[in-house]
């Protein structure tokens, strides 16, 4: 029996196929693993990691986001440190994610929360349906430059040392802001 769906376990299969369609697959074998994760979770085969959303002290974050990003700094890009580094990261970043999503909420109907999630559809939307068209026109003629997807738009500035340190520092702040797991001061 399904205990609750999951919006994200449609997400996550759609992007196993395209993945899987542009032959990277790497990538569609991740959003496979996280798919099962989040089926065998919505069916109640296993229980959440925590009973409660985490809260971490900034030192812990920040110096964990230092460290990375000096090995991301100094090491070759797609290396095997690259690798156990990411491994590494993994316990603690399920460990963040993986709660219950209880407690106080603010109402659907309220003016903010609906025009946020306005904002945020269309926004999502519209990215989603660009990349898609630079993804097929890129290999209809088969040229990656005169449509680019994100990931060769990035990929000049992550192969180098600080490109990499600067975007994952970026990339863990948005993620430590939006989940809001700084532990607050008291």
């Amino acid at each position: 029996m399904i205990k609750s769906i999951n919006p994200w376990i449609a997400v996550f299969v759609f992007l196993v196929f395209f993945h899987g369609l542009r032959g990277a697959y790497g990538d569609a074998t991740v959003f496979a693993v996280a798919s099962t994760l989040l089926i065998l979770e919505s069916k109640g085969k296993f229980k959440h990691l925590h009973a409660s959303k985490p809260e971490v002290p900034r030192f812990l974050i920040v110096g964990i986001l230092i460290l990375t990003a000096a090995v991301l700094y100094l090491s070759p890009r797609h290396s095997l440190l690259d690798g156990i580094l990411m491994l590494l990261l993994l316990p603690g970043a399920l460990y963040l994610v993986w709660y219950p999503d209880r407690g106080r909420k603010p109402k659907n109907g309220s003016l903010p929360i609906r025009r946020a999630k306005f904002v945020w559809f269309y926004l999502i939307l519209a990215m989603s349906l660009i990349e898609l068209y630079a993804f097929f026109m890129s290999q209809i003629i088969d040229n990656d430059y005169v449509y680019p997807t994100i990931s060769i738009v990035l990929d000049e500035p992550l192969d180098t040392g600080l490109g990499r340190a600067l975007w994952v520092t970026l990339w863990a702040l948005s993620g430590v802001g939006l989940l809001r797991i700084w532990r607050r001061k008291k």
